[in-house]
């Protein structure tokens, strides 16, 4: 027997979290970069910028 690898759903969940992650990125990436809700205004002015990123 020769192994090909993980069993094929693995690597679908694998890939599909990974393109969710990325896409949550991209996403929080355009809500940070154009200042959407002035966010980006409101976490240089707090101390919980990391909290914030880390919710969104």
């Amino acid at each position: 027997m020769h192994d090909s690898g993980p069993n094929p759903l693995i690597r679908l969940f694998l890939g599909g979290t990974a393109v969710g992650f990325a896409l949550s990125v991209l996403f929080v990436a355009i809500l940070w970069l154009g200042d959407v809700l002035e966010i980006a205004s409101h976490a240089a002015n707090s101390n919980d910028a990391f909290l914030l990123l880390f919710i969104l």
